[in-house]
């Protein structure tokens, strides 16, 4: 569950804005288009690789969010996907591991890495100075400055650069914050989709919990998806309440008839163009029901 959250949060990200994505982790390439990552492997086992993207001159690279140590058996496991996407699209592929756990200086890279055909790049989300992005943020909001593209990024990860102990404060200062900073009113509602994914994996302590659910319900910036499935009683985790919400609710009135049209348009082919036109829905709502659909490629 931890896991999975978190490797949603980076999904978003990912779908939403490719570009930004390589560029706030420093990835010096230039986005093409979305790959395919599902793959059967030599055994006929299906195999599904995290995120996968093609890049100018024939690359592509894959970035495997891990919430886990990094051991001999993730490095093969990365390495095996990193083959079968080679084999499959014919072009070099080079894996980045979005490491949210543990240090650079306690990784063994000549134990790890001792296959030379396989080098990955690793990120250590816990040597980036969380403190520091806060502090930064915080500077630009009492001087009334507007969030640069990195600046949202840092907002919605920065709980993960931090020892696991501060975690939780960190998270709930994002949290409380996000309403007063100023930014594109797009990077607001995607600041606060991840904050409400990322809440129930996050914090542990009820009262802090409470509060800061408050706060999201209390946000102009949550997409209404969220408060309409959580007000139907589904509040075992964002992500079991989202799921069931669109099962069973999407029946019920008039905005989840919708989304359960736009739904099928999509699965159809049609563009966000033609299906905006339709349902007078906004593009955000579209894009919400597509991913929670687990429909990940549409026009």
């Amino acid at each position: 569950m931890v896991f999975q959250s978190k490797d949603k949060v980076f999904k978003i990200l990912f779908w939403r804005h490719p570009q930004r994505f390589l560029d706030y982790f420093k990835i010096m390439e230039v986005f093409v288009r979305f790959l395919r990552t599902e793959f059967i492997d030599e055994n006929g086992h299906k195999k599904i690789m995290d995120i996968l993207m093609e890049v100018k001159k024939n690359r592509a690279i894959d970035f495997e969010p891990h919430s886990s140590r990094i051991d001999k058996e993730a490095i093969s496991t990365f390495h095996r996907y990193n083959s079968l996407a080679t084999i499959e699209f014919g072009m070099s592929v080079k894996t980045v591991i979005l490491a949210l756990s543990g240090h650079e200086k306690d990784f063994k890279y000549g134990e790890l890495l001792d296959n030379l055909r396989f080098t990955p790049q690793i990120i250590w989300f816990k040597d980036m100075d969380g403190n520091k992005h806060l502090n930064d943020i915080t500077e630009k909001n009492s001087n009334k400055e507007r969030l640069s593209s990195d600046d949202i990024f840092d907002l919605i990860l920065l709980h993960l650069m931090v020892p696991d102990e501060c975690c939780e404060v960190y998270f709930e200062k994002t949290c409380m914050m996000t309403d007063e900073v100023i930014a594109d009113e797009d990077d607001l509602k995607l600041v606060r989709e991840c904050q409400a994914w990322f809440l129930d994996e996050t914090v542990k302590d009820e009262k802090r919990k409470k509060r800061i659910k408050e706060v999201l319900k209390m946000s102009e910036y949550v997409p209404s998806i969220f408060l309409d499935y959580e007000e139907k009683g589904i509040e075992k985790g964002i992500e079991k309440g989202i799921e069931k919400g669109m099962e069973k609710g999407m029946k019920k009135g008039r905005l989840e008839g919708k989304l359960e049209m736009v739904i099928e348009m999509l699965k159809e082919g049609y563009s966000i163009n033609d299906i905006l036109k339709v349902s007078h829905l906004s593009s955000w709502d579209i894009r919400n029901a597509a991913e929670l659909a687990n429909i990940e490629t549409f026009k």
